[in-house]
């Protein structure tokens, strides 16, 4: 895997040059990271009921997920077996069944082929099904693996699983969601959101109400230290995982971790104010007061679920070349009136 270039890798610095430019570079992470990993493909609250779809491109393989009758998902890609059509052509929808627009060829919600017109008496339907593409989902989330030998989930739901599942995100409904295309390479979205060393000059509400930036500053030790204790008291009561409590999000040997942080003292959440933002708790909660479940995956994903609403961010490459999309979603808990789903495109593109 581009030895050359690895041995010019320092560390302690950046990556080179070509690690972000080189298109030998990015097949090769499309062969050995998006392919052969879980990728974070939505909300399972996007696809309640049967015929609910999603479609989404992981990495340059396009992807539609789908609910059957049962409840079950279904991951295929998203082309036709006949002539490599696209064919579900909107990111989300309801289908009874997924239909090529181009031949009409037409697909069960499991990927089976059930119609194709002119075919001939001789012609295998059963030959000639969807390619498969493996889906699991917990805690609301889904994700989907490309490999054919794809590794089991277990690890990745396994930890942060004891974390999120408090959360409520599997009962909630999207409130808002955003989109952003941004002109540079998807491990610069991903460099950039594993360090707060930017949050003081760019994130100053964020700053606000947590303690990222404040580990090492001596006037605060004695209050982190009381609101850890604090908090792991009250959430260990409340019957909350606290093994993974802390003000520093410690790194994992893995490409994924989760744990739970407080908030500053007289705060509940991450707003400006440090107040909540909705009356109405997720996951059963009685107490805004529980902290920010944090998860991400060093791939595509990364989740601040708070007591009040949950924000989800998913990376996916732009089919424009050079480019990234952040989708960005707001989870609040469903009411006997339901939430509205919004979804804006951002009109601007942010350069690194």
């Amino acid at each position: 895997m581009n030895v050359q270039l690895l041995d010019t890798y320092r560390p302690g610095y950046g990556l080179p040059r070509a690690a972000y430019l080189s298109e030998g570079v990015y097949a090769e992470e499309q062969a050995r990271i998006f392919h052969r990993n879980w990728f974070f493909a939505g909300h399972s609250i996007e696809l309640a009921g049967a015929g609910a779809y999603l479609t989404l491109d992981v990495g340059n393989a396009p992807v539609v997920i789908v609910r059957d009758g049962d409840g079950v998902l279904h991951g295929h890609l998203n082309i036709c077996r006949h002539r490599g059509s696209i064919i579900c052509t909107s990111e989300q929808g309801r289908a009874a069944r997924l239909t090529c627009p181009y031949h009409s060829w037409t697909y069960a919600l499991d990927g089976a082929l059930i119609a194709a017109p002119m075919m001939g008496a001789g012609f295998d339907k059963a030959a000639h099904g969807l390619k498969p593409v493996q889906v699991a989902e917990f805690d609301g989330l889904v994700f989907v693996n490309l490999a054919d030998d794809a590794e089991p989930i277990d690890a990745l739901r396994d930890h942060l699983s004891p974390i999120l599942s408090s959360q409520g995100m599997d009962r909630a409904k999207i409130a808002v969601m955003r989109d952003y295309d941004l002109e540079l390479n998807w491990k610069l979205v991903v460099e950039n959101n594993r360090e707060c060393y930017h949050c003081k000059a760019n994130h100053p509400d964020y700053v606000a109400v947590q303690y990222d930036t404040e580990n090492d500053n001596p006037a605060l030790q004695g209050e982190i230290a009381e609101r850890l204790a604090d908090c792991t008291v009250r959430w260990e009561k409340a019957g909350l995982d606290t093994s993974r409590v802390n003000t520093s999000s410690d790194y994992t040997a893995e490409w994924f971790r989760a744990n739970r942080t407080p908030v500053r003292r007289d705060m509940v959440t991450e707003s400006p104010d440090g107040q909540a933002v909705c009356a109405v708790l997720m996951g059963g909660f009685n107490d805004p007061d529980m902290g920010t479940a944090r998860a991400n995956t060093n791939i595509n994903f990364w989740c601040h679920a708070n007591a009040d609403y949950a924000h989800t961010v998913r990376i996916t490459r732009s089919r424009r070349r050079g480019r990234s999309c952040a989708d960005t979603g707001w989870s609040m808990r469903r009411q006997r009136r339901g939430a509205i789903m919004i979804r804006t495109r951002s009109p601007h593109s942010i350069t690194g």
